[in-house]
């Protein structure tokens, strides 16, 4: 007998025969790529939440350690993510290379304060016959005001244009198919996750479905790089760290695909995102950002 989950994953192969990118992507309703609800019944059946805190406690008063051997690696995700949706405050700094016949650097800062959010995504490649540079900031109140800019040789800062434009939250993620509050655009359920690993009592890897999981993302990749067809990727893995809270410390995420712009290209790609949960400033359109969580 099939379970549900096998039966979807059985599915989702036949519609990919044949199929490389848009084509596979029309046939896909993300909402099915979701898990039902947050948390399985084997998490909510050892854990509490501490209504003070927000952390999450073995039910038997057991050490958080202990409580922590009983988990899967998915399960440390949906505890982490959730953790972090409740957060009034943090930043997150992304530092990263895209490597294929050009090598990127890619930067990008994440911030929360309150109920104001702040990213900035920097990009650009090594100097050569090719050559990328994009610069984005985003801030958000009541809307969402999107700036563009040109970034320096390290991307770690840009010069901006002054001119920003407005627009709602629909309209921002028509484009760039991501919320301000989202850490990253990538889909991780019990419906993308094909292997999952703990290394250890902090540590654990997710394997993502390569297709599944980057539904909205390679979207966003089209849009921003304004490539000729969304890019198709091969491999999408991410490694975890957290702390004994169970909130997101590191990230590290490895990337394989191909993209087109005129011409086809493989690409690999690393990027390691670091959390921070103090109250950090949002910078000025004049200011630029720290790359740095202390």
């Amino acid at each position: 007998m099939f379970s549900k989950k096998s039966l979807f994953l059985a599915l989702v192969s036949i519609l990919m025969v044949g199929c490389e990118s848009v084509d596979f992507y029309q046939s896909i309703n993300p909402s099915d790529l979701y898990d039902s609800n947050c948390f399985g019944n084997s998490v909510l059946d050892n854990l509490i939440v501490d209504s003070n805190s927000s952390n999450y406690l073995d039910k038997s008063n057991e050490s958080s350690n202990e409580a922590k051997n009983d988990l899967q690696a998915l399960d440390y995700y949906k505890i982490a993510i959730d953790n972090f949706y409740k957060k009034e405050n943090y930043k997150i700094v992304g530092i990263g290379n895209v490597y294929s016949i050009i090598n990127q650097k890619v930067n990008s800062t994440n911030i929360k304060n309150n109920n104001r959010y702040f990213t900035e995504s920097l990009s650009k490649s090594s100097p050569g016959l090719i050559n990328i540079a994009i610069g984005e900031r985003y801030y958000k109140e009541s809307e969402i005001k999107i700036y563009n800019g040109l970034p320096n040789e390290a991307a770690t800062e840009a010069k901006w244009n002054q001119d920003g434009e407005m627009v709602d939250e629909e309209e921002f993620f028509s484009r760039y198919y991501k919320r301000l509050s989202d850490p990253f655009p990538y889909i991780i359920s019990s419906k993308t996750v094909i292997q999952e690993e703990t290394i250890d009592k902090s540590k654990f890897k997710l394997t993502l479905d390569p297709k599944l999981s980057v539904y909205y993302y390679s979207k966003q990749m089209q849009y921003i790089s304004k490539l000729d067809q969304l890019p198709i990727f091969s491999k999408v893995e991410f490694f975890f760290e957290i702390d004994d809270n169970y909130d997101f410390k590191q990230i590290k995420i490895l990337e394989d695909y191909k993209t087109k712009k005129i011409l086809s290209v493989n690409c690999s790609a690393d990027m390691r995102l670091y959390f921070s949960y103090k109250i950090a400033s949002i910078p000025s359109l004049d200011e630029n950002c720290s790359y740095s969580i202390d």
